[in-house]
């Protein structure tokens, strides 16, 4: 697995980057415009209360919603402004993301489930299937490969939703509340896999957890959709 010459390692970042919305005549601010940087081979940990904006800052960050002021950029490319279909290639390709609840296609082995973005990035089946194998068997999951989803354990299926996010080697890895449904022991060990295996990726955890604060290499905090 090799990361595209396109994608040096460069900072990735939320420049005055907002987002907010309308319900009836009001204005719901969900995040105030905030600049943040994101550093190739660097751990930041979000913390914040429930309702503090921290999926909002992920999702915009991750080009899974639209800011509604600034931009996210790639080095001096500002991702954020591509149309939908080079936007979801870019996010495919070069962002993961492991999200709060999980989700697996049921019908599918751990293994499938892992190889699924690296077949919507274009490679062969067997390829697909190839690289996902070698990617679980280095985070110490081969065992994991042939057992159906649904007979995994919540801890069991968020380390594999680790090994889905890293299979396109990204730039930039997002975590959002990865240990919030799961019992002490298996959130440690969560975060032990998750801060073990990006790499060279960029990695960003919201959280309220202060564990995800002691590992990370900095921590930024939000309250009512302030970061500072």
């Amino acid at each position: 697995r090799s990361r595209s010459s396109f994608l040096v390692p460069m900072s990735y970042s939320l420049r005055n980057a907002s987002r907010s919305w309308f319900l009836g005549e009001v204005e719901v601010n969900a995040l105030a415009p905030c600049d943040a940087t994101f550093e190739v081979g660097s751990s930041t940990a979000v913390l914040g209360p429930s309702g503090s904006g921290k999926s909002t800052l992920l999702h915009v960050a991750a080009l899974l919603d639209s800011p509604s002021s600034g931009g996210v950029w790639h080095g001096d490319d500002c991702v954020s402004g591509l149309d939908d279909d080079a936007r979801s290639a870019f996010r495919l390709k070069h962002v993961g993301f492991v999200h709060q609840t999980y989700p697996m296609v049921s019908s599918l082995s751990a293994l499938e489930n892992v190889a699924l973005p690296a077949l919507f990035a274009g490679l062969s089946r067997d390829e697909a299937r190839r690289n996902a194998g070698s990617l679980l068997a280095d985070l110490g999951l081969g065992e994991l490969g042939p057992r159906d989803v649904r007979t995994l354990s919540g801890g069991e299926r968020q380390r594999v939703a680790i090994a889905r996010a890293l299979v396109n080697d990204p730039v930039v890895v997002f975590a959002d509340e990865p240990t919030a449904a799961l019992d002490t022991a298996t959130g440690d060990l969560v975060l032990d896999l998750l801060f073990g295996a990006v790499g060279s990726a960029a990695l960003v955890v919201a959280s309220h957890d202060e564990r995800v604060a002691d590992r990370a290499d900095r921590v930024l905090r939000l309250k009512d959709g302030r970061l500072s």
